[in-house]
């Protein structure tokens, strides 16, 4: 048996659960903002007087793998269903 939609109310899940997923949440954030900003280039820099400013992103497989290591660390917490 999966969780409800009412046992999915934040309030009562897990604090790891929350973290975890709020993780995942920034991670993917970051992913589609780092896509946007960057248009494909793995870093950025900006100088202007003697202020200088760099950015570096994450390559898509860098996202995808951090990604897989959050959900991983939540898989302990599914419930196994009967079939």
């Amino acid at each position: 048996m999966g969780y409800t939609d009412d046992e999915w109310e934040v309030d009562t899940l897990p604090a790891a659960i929350q973290r975890k997923v709020g993780q995942l949440a920034a991670l993917y954030y970051q992913r589609d903002a780092a896509e946007l900003a960057a248009a494909g280039l793995s870093s950025v820099s900006y100088k202007e007087g003697d202020v200088q400013q760099s950015e570096s992103y994450l390559s898509p497989a860098d996202y995808q793998d951090k990604a897989d290591r959050l959900l991983a660390a939540l898989a302990r917490y599914r419930r196994c269903s009967a079939l």
